[in-house]
């Protein structure tokens, strides 16, 4: 598994809970698996993940758009993408996509085992909060 933040402390508590699990539970000779933390601005061109070498991509509040070629790119065929976007509380509805638009951008990439959209901000904007599960094709 990949965690990426960019924030280093969040990233430190990560990796603190895996040494800590580690510590407690695993017995001695047992792998309890590999959390690797990347430290990285994901709003910039950097995207840290190489073409197809993922099953899964889990992205929980954070509405960036522009990351979803991104997401199909390093997506293997079969794999999962599960967003989740922030709730539109206050002003932030601003950075939620507008209705439809992340179906619409997936559409010919994916198929959708749930997608929900929910109305939030003024009517005037067409913000939507989003939660989906998809399948890459």
């Amino acid at each position: 598994m990949i965690a990426i933040d960019n924030d280093r402390k969040r990233l430190a508590v990560l990796d603190q809970v895996k040494a800590d699990y580690v510590a407690a539970r695993a017995p001695i000779g047992v792998s309890a698996g590999q959390i690797f933390t990347v430290c990285a601005d994901l709003t910039g061109d950097g995207w840290p993940v190489a073409r197809s070498s993922v099953s899964a991509i889990i992205c929980v509040h954070f509405a960036m758009i522009d990351l979803i070629p991104n997401f199909i790119s390093s997506l293997q065929e079969g794999g999962y993408l599960y967003v989740e976007t922030f709730g539109g509380q206050g002003e932030n509805f601003r950075e939620l996509p507008k209705a439809k638009q992340l179906r619409e951008l997936l559409s010919t990439h994916v198929d959708f085992k749930y997608h929900k959209e929910r109305k939030v901000g003024p009517a005037e904007c067409d913000s939507v909060a989003v939660t989906l599960l998809a399948q890459r094709r």
